[in-house]
């Protein structure tokens, strides 16, 4: 279900801004859409008509149709999800993580 959203009064922020979002009523708010909308942005992934995304890993090119199969191969996958992060700036690298 998309939902667009407009804030009245903030204290933080200035009021009236709009957004849209993704909510699935068994997982809640659509994080990993956002993300792909944004890797589609930084031209990491390519984004065709019709709904086809295609992108490169391992020097291999990989096209899927639909969002909702982008998602599901993100979720399956989550090593390769985390790299486009990481590459997009998202996400720092694992091995620059500061323990505490």
């Amino acid at each position: 279900m998309k939902m667009r959203v407009t804030t009245k009064k903030n204290k933080t922020s200035s009021p009236n801004k709009k957004c849209e979002l993704t909510v699935y009523y068994d997982t809640g708010l659509d994080t990993t859409g956002g993300v792909i909308d944004l890797l589609c942005e930084k031209d990491l992934i390519s984004k065709g008509g019709g709904g086809n995304f295609s992108f490169t890993v391992e020097d291999e090119l990989i096209k899927i149709r639909g969002k909702l199969n982008l998602i599901e191969y993100f979720q399956e996958n989550d090593d390769i999800f985390t790299q486009f992060k990481i590459d997009a700036g998202l996400e720092l690298p694992q091995e620059e993580v500061i323990a505490e």
